[in-house]
């Protein structure tokens, strides 16, 4: 037990320390107005501090589905932070990542984190619940996107299908209702 709850610590602190680099990173070059404009990195990602807290409380973690997840989460995250730089008119939150020379360093930080977290919650979903708390984990996330959704539509007044990463969202929306469905029909 004491092994599950060192493990929920480390994870959970991960948002923590990402978001402290980042932090670093923007009072060094005078970026902090950027980061808290970026609501994601500055207010959303906290969910992840509970959410990775409970994961071992109620899943079977594997390594064989966290190593592909990585895999597939980075090169995803690569092409998605090149996607971004790529855009005509970028918003002033993906420059706040990307400049002319490639990533800032609160985007190579980002990157890593964002690669990272989504390896982490991709596993989570596709592993077996041990716990009927799963759906705790399952709701945080749903509340992630939503809350995502709503700053894109209603604070930034952006049309979801003109972000990068929209079908990313819908994607990621239809997977936990699909995981939700088959978790109550197999009672987990």
């Amino acid at each position: 037990m004491i092994k599950l709850f060192v493990l929920s610590l480390v994870l959970s602190l991960l948002p923590l320390v990402s978001f402290l680099v980042i932090y670093s990173f923007s009072y060094k070059y005078n970026r902090l107005r950027l980061l808290k404009d970026n609501y994601a990195i500055a207010y959303l990602d906290w969910i992840f501090v509970p959410f990775n807290f409970l994961i071992p409380l109620n899943v079977v973690f594997s390594w064989t589905r966290f190593i592909p997840a990585i895999i597939l989460t980075i090169i995803g995250s690569i092409i998605l932070n090149f996607k971004w730089k790529k855009m005509k008119q970028i918003p002033s939150e993906t420059k706040y990542l990307i400049n002319k020379n490639g990533f800032s360093p609160e985007g190579y930080t980002h990157l890593i984190f964002m690669s990272l977290q989504a390896a982490i919650i991709f596993t989570v979903i596709i592993s077996k619940a041990i716990s009927s708390y799963y759906i705790i984990l399952l709701a945080l996330l749903l509340i992630y996107l939503i809350a995502y959704l709503i700053i894109i539509m209603l604070v930034r007044k952006v049309r979801v299908r003109s972000k990068v990463e929209g079908p990313l969202l819908f994607l990621g929306i239809f997977l936990l209702i699909i995981r939700i469905i088959i978790l109550y029909t197999l009672h987990y």
